[in-house]
């Protein structure tokens, strides 16, 4: 039966680890987006303070 059980605890850890893996790519994916919005918003800033200017 220990055998049974830690082959059981060995697949939920290896699909819970599968799952938190998903889950940092993820994450990984919404701060490239939200890093990538923050620059263009900057550029749009820094585009209007230019023309501004003039």
């Amino acid at each position: 039966m220990a055998s049974s059980t830690t082959t059981s605890e060995d697949a939920l850890r290896r699909a819970l680890a599968e799952r938190q893996a998903a889950v940092d790519a993820q994450a990984e994916a919404v701060r490239a987006l939200k890093a990538a919005g923050a620059a263009a918003a900057k550029a749009e800033i820094v585009l209007s303070l230019v023309l501004l200017k003039d």
